[in-house]
């Protein structure tokens, strides 16, 4: 007795060793095969242009010195340079990064993040786990104030029972302080 796979493999159309496509269909595809084989433009599609890169770099460069220059002179947050940062990211959008490049740019950013993240976390527990100062209160005064000594100076003067242990981290917490600030205010190179 036949089971119910070998029943199906016994109704099968016979093998053939033929192609089911015609002759013509074949003969197409040959000509096809040789068209594609013949296009040697579509290497240099593909190509830098050398003029078109010297262009973009001069554009990018011009950029970059008129927003650095403007920075220096009216601070990061003015408006003319928000301005120019603006135009500095349109010409910057041009390139296309390759994945390495692009991986470096946000790798230098995240390990300087990383390391404000460190010394805020430092001045954190230095307050808030030696000195018993709230984490409610900590995180309402050095909020906004990270680059600044103004939120442990008005913590200081709260006369809280915390705010007298305050005075024993005071140097460590400037000197934590005084990393961030080198760290966030560092001018472009």
């Amino acid at each position: 007795m036949l089971t119910r796979t070998q029943k199906k493999i016994w109704h099968l159309p016979p093998l053939t060793s033929a192609s089911e496509l015609s002759q013509e269909d074949l003969d197409d595809d040959e000509d096809e095969d040789e068209e594609d084989g013949d296009d040697d433009t579509a290497d240099d599609d593909n190509s830098i242009d050398p003029e078109l890169a010297r262009e973009k770099f001069a554009e990018l460069r011009a950029q970059y010195i008129v927003t650095r220059d403007t920075i220096k002179a009216k601070g990061r947050s003015h408006a003319a340079a928000q301005e120019e940062i603006l135009k500095l990211s349109e010409v910057f959008k041009q390139f296309r990064l390759v994945p390495k490049q692009f991986d470096y740019l946000v790798n230098s950013m995240r390990v300087m993040m990383d390391r404000v993240r460190t010394q805020e976390r430092l001045i954190m527990k230095l307050c808030v786990e030696q000195c018993k100062m709230p984490k409610k209160n900590f995180i309402t005064l050095f909020t906004g104030n990270e680059t600044s000594d103004t939120w442990f100076n008005a913590a200081i003067a709260m006369n809280k029972p915390w705010s007298e242990k305050l005075h024993d981290v005071s140097e460590e917490v400037h000197r934590a302080l005084q990393i961030n600030c080198s760290r966030l205010k560092k001018k472009p190179a």
